[in-house]
């Protein structure tokens, strides 16, 4: 009985070390920004303040979708937005950002547009949304209230 026990122990830790290992080294390869320190955070590491009026846009510069929906949010809207170009960066960024993006939007083309953590869709679905007159709904309500942003480990400039 007392082997058992020692044997029990012994694999615990060995299983213990490998998943951390395992862990760190999936970590290790994703790129992610690293996040300024901030005082009073929330539950998820953001100031609810800083919550509101967050356009985040994934483009790529050559994409003429993403300069028509780009030209309408900050023309049409006066949005300030965030753009994260996929295209920029070392090789293993570009293909991060594009892998979150797709995690978050499940999608892979640009423009892939977020009000807050909430994802309007493409350049198609944002110009639809326009011509419907509900954008503009959207827009005073994202700058009204305070919408939690997407998990913490989203490529985000902000972070």
């Amino acid at each position: 009985m007392k082997y058992v026990y020692v044997l029990y122990i012994v694999l615990t830790y060995l299983v213990g070390t490998v998943l951390s290992f395992t862990q760190s080294n999936v970590l290790s390869r994703t790129y992610v920004k690293a996040a300024p320190t901030r005082p009073n955070l929330g539950a998820r590491g953001m100031m609810m303040a800083d919550q509101a009026g967050i356009v985040t846009m994934y483009i790529k510069s050559t994409c003429p979708f993403c300069k028509e929906a780009k030209a309408l949010l900050e023309g049409e809207y006066g949005l300030n937005l965030t753009v994260v170009d996929v295209l920029e960066g070392e090789e293993g960024e570009q293909k991060a950002k594009q892998r979150q993006m797709k995690q978050f939007s499940f999608r892979k083309t640009v423009p892939q547009i977020f009000f807050n953590s909430k994802h309007l869709g493409g350049n198609d679905d944002v110009q639809t949304l326009h011509r419907e007159g509900a954008l503009a709904a959207l827009v005073a309500a994202m700058n009204a209230e305070g919408t939690p942003r997407l998990d913490e480990g989203w490529y985000h400039p902000h972070y």
